[in-house]
Formats: C-alpha cells, sequence, structure tokens
C-alpha cells in the first residue's frame, strides 16, 4: 500500500506544473487547488474508512509547527471576519484548505522522503527541458512577450520552480556522495547540469538568490565546513557576505530599472503598513489599496526617482510584505515564529536539511518574488514543511465516534467541492471566450459568484479597456488601476457627474505619471464643460511630458492639442 501511495505522490508531484498550464491563466489556482481538495479529501476518507476496521484508538501526534499552523489558520479566519469580508474572494478558501490538507497529508505520509525530493528533482529536469525546447523554438512559450517560461505564463515563476528542485537536487547530490551510490550520484550529476541550463534560461534574479541561498545553506551543513576551525570560519563568512554584496548589486545591475520598480512597490507599501500595522487591509487587500497609495505618493512626491518605472501594479514582489499588508504585524510575527520554530524544533537528519535547504531558496524567492499566487510554488511549503521531522509536542486520541463524524464531514465537504469545481471549469470556458470578436459578456450571477477573485479582476478590466465599456455598472467594483480610473471617469461623465469624472481622471494621472491618457481625458473633459484655463494647464503639461514610449496614440493626441492652440 506505501509503494503504492509513493507512486501515485511522486508521480503528483512531476504532474503538478503540467496540471496547473492546463488549467488556463485565469482561474489555474482556483480549479488546481479545488480539485487537489477534493483528491485529498477522498484519500483522508479512505484511510478513515480503513482505521474503522482496526481496533483500538488512533493516536495523532501534535508538535509545535502543527500549533502554529492552526493558530495562523484561524488567525487569517479572524482578519476576514474583522474587515467583513467574507463575500471577497470564496474560492480563495480552496488555495489554502490544499495548502492545510497538503500539510497534514505530508506530515502523516509514510512515503520515502528520499524518494519524493527525487521526484522534486525530476520535476525540475521537465521544467528545465521545456525551457530549452522553447529556446529552440521547438515548443511554443506561454507568452507572447518571452520565449522561455516553462509550463508557467512568466519566466519568474519558472525560474523560481528550477531553483528550489535545483537545490534539493544539490542536497541529494551531497547525500549520495556521502553514501557512497554512485549510480544515482551520476544521475543527480546529469540533473543538476540540465537544470542549471534551465534557470539561465529564464534568467531570474531572484532565483539565482535563492539558489545561491539554498547552496549556503547545504554547505553550511556539510562535513567539510564542521571541519573548519571557528577562525576560519568567520573569515568564511565575511568573504561569503562581500560576495553576496558584490553579487547582489551585480544582479541590481543587471535589470535595474525593474529593481528600481520592486523598490517603488515596497517604498509605497510602507505607507500601506504605516495605516494599518496590526491586522492589515484582510484578503486581496494589496490589490484594492495599493494603486491609491501610489497614487498619493506620486502627488507628495511629483519629482520622484521612481517616476519613470511606476506602472499598474498586481504583486508586492515580496511575500512578507503581502502579509504585512493583508493579515498586518500579528500575523506577520505568526510567520516568522512558525519559520523559527522549524529550524529550532525539527529533528538532526540528512533528509530534514536537505528540505530545509529547499524551505531555505523558497524563502529567499519569496522575498523577491510572487510564489503565493502560483500554486506550484506554493505548494513547495506544505510539502516541504510537512515532510521534515519535528519533536513531538502532545498527543491526542481519535475514537471511532470520531472517525465516523468525520468521514460523515468529508462526504459533505467533498460534494460542495466538486459542485464547485464544475462552476470554476463553466466559468473558465465562458473566460476564454470573452475577448473573441463576437464574445459575450459573462452573466450576473456567475459574475457575482467570481468578481473578488484577483486574477478575475485583472482579466475582466483588461477585456473593458479593450472594448472602452464606460457604460458597464460592474466598473465600480474593478480593482483600481490608471485605466480602470480613466474608464469610470468616462463613466460619469456619460452619467453627467462631472466631479467625480474629475476625481478619476486626476487620480489615474497620479497613479502613474508617465502615462499621457489620463491626463488627456481630464484636457477633454475641461474643454468640454468649459473651463479653458484647466485646459490650456493639462494642455502644457502633457506636451512638456517625457514619455516612456512615443507611440501614434501619443502623437495623435499632442496634434489634437495643438489644433487646440490654434483656436
Amino acid at each position: 500500500m506505501s509503494k503504492i501511495t509513493s507512486i501515485i505522490v511522486c508521480l503528483c508531484i512531476v504532474s503538478l506544473p503540467f496540471l496547473y498550464s492546463i488549467s488556463g491563466d485565469i482561474l489555474a489556482n482556483e480549479l488546481i487547488s479545488s480539485l487537489l481538495v477534493f483528491l485529498l479529501l477522498f484519500v483522508v476518507g479512505i484511510q478513515l474508512i480503513y482505521t474503522l476496521f482496526q481496533r483500538g484508538e488512533k493516536i495523532v501526534y501534535i508538535n509545535i509547527v502543527d500549533i502554529l499552523v492552526a493558530v495562523f489558520f484561524f488567525y487569517c479566519l479572524f482578519c476576514i471576519l474583522i474587515n467583513r469580508e467574507w463575500e471577497t474572494d470564496k474560492y480563495l478558501i480552496y488555495k489554502w484548505s490544499a495548502v492545510i490538507l497538503s500539510y497534514i497529508f505530508f506530515r502523516n505520509c509514510h512515503c520515502s522522503r528520499i524518494n519524493l525530493l527525487i521526484a522534486c528533482c525530476i520535476s525540475g529536469i521537465f521544467q528545465s527541458i521545456i525551457a530549452i525546447c522553447q529556446d529552440n523554438g521547438l515548443i511554443a512559450s506561454r507568452n507572447l512577450t518571452f520565449d522561455v517560461t516553462g509550463s508557467f505564463n512568466n519566466p519568474g515563476p519558472l525560474g523560481g520552480y528550477i531553483a528550489i528542485c535545483c537545490t534539493i537536487t544539490i542536497g541529494l547530490l551531497y547525500y549520495v556522495i556521502k553514501n557512497k551510490r554512485n549510480m544515482i550520484s551520476f544521475f543527480l550529476s546529469v540533473a543538476l547540469f540540465i537544470q542549471l541550463y534551465g534557470l539561465y534560461l529564464a534568467e531570474s534574479r531572484a532565483a539565482i538568490l535563492s539558489l545561491v541561498s539554498g547552496c549556503l545553506f547545504v554547505a553550511l551543513n556539510s562535513i567539510l565546513l564542521k571541519k573548519i576551525t571557528r577562525k576560519n570560519k568567520k573569515r568564511l563568512f565575511i568573504i561569503a557576505g562581500l560576495v553576496f554584496i558584490v553579487g547582489g548589486w551585480l544582479i541590481y545591475q543587471y535589470k535595474s530599472a525593474s529593481a528600481d520598480g520592486r523598490l517603488l512597490i515596497w517604498r509605497v507599501s510602507v505607507d500601506m503598513i504605516a495605516d494599518a500595522p496590526c491586522f492589515g487591509y484582510g484578503v486581496n487587500g494589496f490589490s484594492k489599496e495599493y494603486m491609491i497609495y501610489q497614487a498619493n505618493y506620486f502627488k507628495e512626491n511629483p519629482a520622484s526617482y521612481f517616476v519613470p518605472v511606476a506602472d499598474n501594479v498586481v504583486y508586492p514582489f515580496n511575500e512578507f510584505i503581502r502579509i504585512w499588508i493583508q493579515y498586518g504585524g500579528v500575523g506577520l510575527l505568526l510567520v516568522i515564529l512558525l519559520v523559527y520554530s522549524i529550524w529550532v524544533n525539527s529533528n538532526k537528519s540528512e533528509e530534514s536539511d536537505i528540505m530545509k535547504a529547499g524551505l531555505s531558496a523558497l524563502l529567499i524567492f519569496s522575498f523577491f518574488s510572487y510564489p503565493f499566487s502560483v500554486f506550484p510554488l506554493l505548494l513547495f511549503y506544505p510539502f516541504l514543511c510537512g515532510l521534515i521531522k519535528y519533536r513531538i509536542y502532545c498527543n491526542f486520541r481519535i475514537t471511532s465516534l470520531k472517525r465516523i463524524l468525520m468521514i460523515l464531514m468529508i462526504v459533505i465537504l467533498m460534494i460542495r467541492t466538486s459542485k464547485d469545481i464544475l462552476f470554476l471549469e463553466s466559468v473558465s470556458c465562458s473566460l476564454l471566450t470573452l475577448y473573441e470578436k463576437d464574445g459575450s459578456d459573462i452573466s450576473h450571477s456567475d459574475y457575482e459568484k467570481i468578481k473578488g477573485n484577483a486574477n478575475f479582476n485583472d482579466y475582466y478590466a483588461t477585456w473593458l479597456i479593450q472594448r472602452s465599456e464606460t457604460k458597464n455598472e460592474r466598473l465600480k467594483g474593478i480593482y483600481p488601476s490608471c485605466e480602470t480610473y480613466c474608464l469610470l471617469g468616462n463613466y460619469y461623465i456619460e452619467h453627467g457627474d462631472y466631479k467625480l469624472a474629475e476625481y478619476y481622471f486626476q487620480e489615474a494621472s497620479f497613479m502613474i505619471p508617465t502615462r499621457m491618457r489620463p491626463k488627456y481625458n481630464l484636457w477633454e473633459l475641461y474643454k468640454d464643460i468649459g473651463q479653458s484655463e484647466k485646459a490650456i494647464e493639462i494642455a502644457n503639461a502633457i506636451l512638456a511630458m517625457e514619455l516612456k514610449i512615443e507611440s501614434a496614440y501619443t502623437l495623435r493626441m499632442k496634434r489634437r492639442i495643438k489644433e487646440y492652440y490654434k483656436y
């Protein structure tokens, strides 16, 4: 039974990125997580039924990490309650339920941990091979902008995924060399070469940093370092620190504009944290509030160094900042305690060291990217944390009556989950036809159920922008961005509310100061309502703007403004 379970779990690990890719880009997280929840509920239900036929009570062992995971989960529910966000994104519960259930599953999994880690290595090989094929034009990329994305829609998540798998491969390679398993070491050496080449093609700086941190952890736990004297260790740490600083500076210089964009996001995020430091803004709080804060930042700092790199922002590019913004300082403190308890309470073993190396890489990647928004990357957390062995803190017994009640509850949850899977599949199909030439808008009932989802919001807003849907009442529920605020401004013009139209155009112009469209809309508004002084002031500002890219659209707007001066 354990061998069959091990094979199934290994296959799931290898195939997860492929399942993610075929689920589409919009509701992929929700579809895969709900399917995983259904599968895990089914497995747990079968195990409970099997134990019913065994005599005696089942003993469940609890450690401090389990307790902290449970505390953080209930704290998140508390934040949703105090922010009154039960209707924000009801399908988000599947993503985090899948994380919790996966953690419970791997905590109680009797599969060989080495085999599961090798499955991660194989998964990294597959993603690297796909990247190599995409680079050579043999497989199409999943993004029109980037040539190499693997099974993901962006090279960033691909790089992070390969970097974590690569860290695990390095840990395994050290483990098998130490235990003199020559055949496996040859396979892992080849795997490491393929993964490093795939990582090179992904060109992800965050992934490189995460790989370096994982390798450092492996080195710190190696026999060679343990033999070095304390004095030499200090020298080694100083050298490693200098290399890290110089390497970080070189990585920054490689794509400085992108790095400055992240620095702007983090700077604006500080203002968000200052206004809600304890309990945060709740689920999707970053998506709903960030662009408003960015507009306020540029109002107060019109000559900021960050003006050229300002753009619409979907992710904070730092998951710890996201946690602080959405769940407050209390939530962040719980996460820090959780990470600390993993290191302190884990048993000393080579397998645990490999998993902690992978976790180190994932944590560093989380400082510079958005693994919480990419389900295969997010699942590395319960996978690695669940497989690490910890010291037992307490235990409790599950009687037969409790098992029967749990089975009944699992059946109810499986029925509910299956209905939601069918709904999500139906909505995904509707969204795929949205951008077609004759594509129709999604129904009111479907929209009301899914409107709180951040990915859907971004996708649907883009459709409204392309269609210039200024009469659509749903504009009021769309998360703020420069373009959606321009649409809202036009919406209120059509409804005769020029004050609100002016407000939304002004806010949009502050969100991205280098974007001409909101200022042009504001100029048209002033011109049409007879406020000539304001119209001339905005016209002068538009003609003096330094644009990132001069296009036919911006040239046409400037020509119309120059024609206005003639009259």
